[in-house]
């Protein structure tokens, strides 16, 4: 609390103090002989106004430090009205009060809404394991009549297919730890599941792919062939004819790096390229981007523990690179 801000609060009352103590004054003065006493009058109305003020400030001013001290303490800052104590007075009462009767309000409406969400999350995870059902009959279709039209059909499944999965991950992402099962993985099995997936997307244009992963790293595969899977999609989308993935140990950690040799991403868009609908200036030539994919994969990254970054250049191809930590002593 400030003096000033605690002066305009109280500024009412010091003018109708000192508008009483100028009526007094007047009022014996008119008597003779009384200047002595109207000074002195004076003078103890405003030291004990002074005084008052003064010691009234620095309880008020004590009071407020120790609530935002408390608060700092706290995670759940919502819980403030919870942990204070009593106040003495009357005006303090009554705003804890109306605190508590909000916050309680407040998280009535919370549990209200993630129950909504709950329930919504729940009824996407389940269209999206019926929907991939005639999905896969028709891919197997498809694989048994291998003429020119049912390949552009699967090819538009494949896409399809990547589609609900990338609605059923974003579902999920924001309770990635309910459905992870951490373990030693090797990324060289990840990178082929990942190319396994997109086999006819990278058939289709002719991309070249080098491979050299020969580390392990903890952490959950199938999320990680879900990032994989969005990063090989992007570079094919955008004019890669050759893929690189590679890893190297650094210390205590693993360093995987996926390169491509595509339009690259221009240095302006660069920094947001992780952020939520963002398509930059390629995204904006390609009618199919969305800006959800990378978007997803820095979402699973930090709740994975994963640093993941990118480097690129216009017309220079671009660089994924993911860090796991692996537990090795430097």
């Amino acid at each position: 609390m400030k003096l000033t801000g605690y002066l305009k609060d109280k500024s009412i009352s010091i003018i109708l103090q000192i508008l009483g103590a100028i009526a007094v004054a007047l009022f014996l003065g008119e008597e003779r002989d009384s200047s002595d006493a109207v000074m002195l009058l004076l003078t103890g109305w405003g030291l004990v106004v002074f005084i008052y003020y003064t010691i009234d400030y620095h309880i008020r001013k004590r009071y407020y430090e120790a609530i935002f001290l408390s608060l700092e303490k706290l995670d759940q800052k919502y819980l403030i009205s919870d942990i204070l104590l009593k106040p003495r007075r009357q005006e303090d009462i009554l705003w804890q009060k109306i605190l508590r009767i909000s916050n309680r309000a407040m998280l009535e409406e919370i549990t209200r809404i993630r129950h909504e969400s709950s329930n919504y999350t729940e009824y996407i995870e389940q269209w999206v394991h019926e929907v991939k059902t005639p999905i896969s009959a028709i891919k197997l279709i498809c694989d048994n009549s291998p003429l020119e039209a049912t390949r552009k059909i699967r090819q538009e499944l494949e896409r399809s297919s990547r589609f609900v999965d990338q609605v059923l991950y974003f579902a999920r992402s924001s309770n990635v730890e309910k459905d992870y099962l951490i373990r030693e993985v090797s990324l060289d099995e990840v990178v082929k599941k990942a190319l396994q997936n997109n086999k006819h997307l990278l058939l289709e244009k002719k991309v070249q792919i080098n491979l050299t992963c020969d580390q392990n790293v903890f952490t959950d595969s199938k999320w990680i062939v879900f990032i994989l899977d969005q990063c090989i999609v992007n570079s094919v989308k955008y004019g890669a004819d050759s893929i690189t993935f590679k890893s190297e140990v650094k210390g205590s950690k693993t360093a995987f790096h996926i390169s491509d040799n595509g339009v690259g991403i221009a240095r302006d868009d660069l920094p947001r390229i992780f952020e939520k609908g963002f398509t930059g200036k390629n995204g904006h030539e390609t009618e199919k981007s969305t800006g959800i994919g990378l978007y997803l994969c820095k979402k699973l990254c930090e709740k994975l523990d994963i640093d993941i970054a990118a480097k690129s250049q216009k017309g220079s191809g671009t660089t994924i690179s993911m860090v796991f930590s692996t537990g090795r002593l430097v």
